[in-house]
């Protein structure tokens, strides 16, 4: 703790702000703090209450510079929640990028696993799924456990994980027999899976440019690799909703206005 965070509890406003902190007697209004004394102010008040922090910037560049003080006086990890991009034409590589890295972030948010949180003004006005719906997709496996291997694959596909021939970076997997590689979004290494049936015999950490396995590890966690995680009951509930506007357009008459002001019918 750096010596002007020790000085501050001298304050006696300082110690009323504490105190309604503790209290919970939200909201509390602050004014004439610079940018630097406002980072100041939330170390503090995360050093003396253990209460987590939310900071809106008004923009990305602000909340960079933002994150970058932080991290210069504090050991908690400063987590960013960037906004979501609306991709129209298509479906680039940075464009995943983000998207796994907003999954991950609302992931850790919904198992109120952040303490200080960085975010904008425009990533707030979006709206995001049901944190219940995220905290559901989140997977637990472990060694030893048994699994009905095509759920569990159906729930990688739901969660945005990609099936492919051999895994090569975060969101993506491959099955090869009573194997499964994953790279999971929240992991800096992947796993290989190994089944007995439908009993996990082994988890693996392993190097995806080699290939090798590095250390055997009990259980692991998976986190979605994308922002809107779809069941299968939504997505029957969904084709439903859409056969039903179907019906509805096709049982009606369309009218057109002809040049010389008739209507016909079509």
């Amino acid at each position: 703790m750096n010596p002007i965070i020790q000085k501050l509890p001298k304050l006696n406003k300082y110690i009323e702000y504490i105190e309604d902190v503790n209290n919970n007697n939200f909201p509390i209004s602050l004014s004439g703090l610079t940018d630097a004394q406002k980072i100041h102010f939330v170390y503090s008040t995360l050093c003396y209450t253990n209460t987590p922090f939310c900071l809106i910037a008004s923009n990305e560049i602000v909340a960079k510079n933002m994150i970058k003080d932080l991290k210069s006086i504090t050991q908690e990890k400063v987590m960013f929640l960037g906004k979501k991009e609306i991709v129209i034409y298509d479906y680039d590589v940075e464009s995943r990028e983000n998207s796994r890295n907003r999954a991950y972030v609302l992931s850790m948010l919904a198992q109120n696993k952040i303490k200080i949180l960085v975010t904008t003004i425009e990533t707030v006005l979006q709206p995001v799924i049901d944190k219940q719906l995220y905290l559901s997709s989140i997977i637990t496996i472990k060694e030893n456990e048994e699994i009905d291997i095509d759920k569990f694959i159906q729930i990688l596909l739901n969660s945005g994980y990609e099936r492919t021939q051999m895994v090569e970076t975060k969101g993506q997997f491959c099955v090869r027999g009573g194997i499964i590689d994953v790279f999971p979004n929240n992991m800096d290494l992947a796993i290989r899976i190994e089944f007995f049936g439908d009993y996990i015999e082994s988890i693996r950490t392993f190097n995806v440019v080699n290939q090798r396995s590095i250390d055997s590890i009990k259980t692991a966690t998976i986190y979605p690799c994308e922002e809107y995680v779809i069941d299968s009951d939504t997505i029957k509930k969904v084709v439903k909703k859409i056969d039903v506007e179907d019906l509805k357009l096709s049982s009606l008459k369309l009218t057109a206005i002809s040049n010389n002001g008739e209507r016909e019918e079509e």
